[in-house]
């Protein structure tokens, strides 16, 4: 019997272990927005056209979120992740956000500018 419940006990802790990844906290687009008017709206701007007042200055322009070509890119939100995290061109890195706040951003960045 004792066995038994020992098995028992270590499929549940094996099975919570390997669930915990598929429940990984949802995006929030609200804590992306928060983020995107802290980091990102100076040069992407507030409609994420990539005309922000800082990107005017920068050549090539920052990224337009608004533009369908931006979306078809392959791997965008890889793409997207790297250059948040790494820095881009005249982008910096911004490697103080969590990899919760990059997905928050991502998220809002897609709810509020790609295009339908």
């Amino acid at each position: 019997m004792l066995k038994k419940a020992l098995a028992y006990g270590a499929i549940v802790c094996l099975m919570g272990c390997c669930g915990a990844p598929a429940m990984a906290k949802a995006a929030d687009a609200a804590k992306g927005k928060t983020i995107y008017s802290a980091k990102c709206v100076l040069c992407h701007g507030a409609e994420g056209k990539g005309n922000g007042p800082a990107g005017m200055a920068f050549s090539p322009k920052p990224a337009n979120f608004t533009s369908k070509v931006f979306w078809q890119a392959p791997n965008i939100d890889a793409t997207m992740v790297d250059s948040i995290e790494s820095g881009k061109g005249q982008m910096p890195s911004f490697s103080d956000l969590s990899v919760n706040d990059v997905q928050n951003l991502i998220q809002y960045i897609k709810q509020a500018f790609k295009p339908k």
